[in-house]
C-alpha cells in the first residue's frame, strides 16, 4: 500500500481564491504553479450491512473520473488536526469485483463479494499542481465542492473542501502551501474525511 499524506481544511462557501494572488502568494514561499484544471468526480463507497469496513477504520469506494472507473482502498490512518496520514491502495477497475489486492484486504474483514454502495459523492474539483525551485511537482491543491447523498435516499448536502496532498515523500511543501492559503481563504483544519462529513451532515450532525 502507498502512503498518502495530506492536509484538509472546510472553508465557508465555495468562492475561488483569484488565481494570481495565490500564485504571487506561492512564489513569495519559493513555489509555483506548474497546472490548473478542473476535475468532475464520481465516489460510490461500498461497506456490508453491518457497516464492517467502517468498524474497522478502511474505506473502499469505485471513482469515476476521467472516462476511468478505479477502485481505492484507503485506511483511517493516523490524524493531527488537519495533517491525514493513511494507507491506500488505487488499481484500475476490474470487469466484475474488485481488483486482487484490495479483495485480499478486504476479505479480512467481510465478505467483498457482499459489499453494497451506501454513499455517493459528486465533487467538482479545482486542482493545482505545485512545484517547488526545481520544477518538480511537490502537492496537489485541491478546492472541492461536493455534492453528497445516499445511495438510495433522497436527501443531498453540498460543502465545500480543501486538501493540499504531498506529491513527494517529505511533505515539506505542505505548510508553504497553507501559509499561501491563510492569507486568502479562511481555513478550519478538518479532521474528518470526505465520507466522514458527508455521512455526518446527510444524517443531520454538523461538522
Amino acid at each position: 500500500m502507498a502512503t498518502e499524506l495530506e492536509l484538509k481544511f472546510t472553508t465557508e462557501g465555495s468562492v475561488l481564491p483569484e488565481p494570481e494572488d495565490l500564485t504571487n502568494e506561492l512564489q513569495a514561499r519559493g513555489l509555483s504553479v506548474l497546472e490548473r484544471r478542473v476535475d468532475h468526480i464520481k465516489d460510490r463507497y461500498f461497506d456490508d450491512a453491518r457497516a464492517s469496513l467502517s468498524r474497522a477504520g478502511l474505506a473502499v469506494r469505485r471513482r469515476m473520473h476521467a472516462g476511468r472507473m478505479l477502485a481505492t482502498l484507503k485506511t483511517r490512518g493516523v490524524v493531527t488536526d488537519a495533517r491525514h496520514m493513511r494507507e491506500e491502495i488505487e488499481l484500475p477497475l476490474p470487469e466484475r469485483g474488485w481488483p486482487a489486492e484490495i479483495a485480499e484486504r478486504l476479505s479480512m474483514v467481510t465478505d467483498p463479494d457482499g459489499l453494497k454502495p451506501y454513499t455517493v459523492l459528486d465533487s467538482v474539483r479545482t486542482v493545482w499542481v505545485i512545484a517547488d525551485a526545481s520544477g518538480q511537482a511537490v502537492a496537489e491543491l485541491s478546492f472541492d465542492l461536493v455534492t453528497a447523498s445516499f445511495q438510495s435516499g433522497t436527501r443531498k448536502v453540498e460543502f465545500t473542501e480543501i486538501e493540499v496532498e504531498a506529491q513527494d515523500d517529505s511533505g515539506s511543501a505542505l505548510p508553504l502551501v497553507e501559509e499561501a492559503l491563510a492569507g486568502l481563504v479562511k481555513l478550519a483544519p478538518s479532521p474528518f474525511t470526505k465520507l466522514e462529513r458527508a455521512q455526518a451532515l446527510l444524517m443531520g450532525a454538523g461538522m
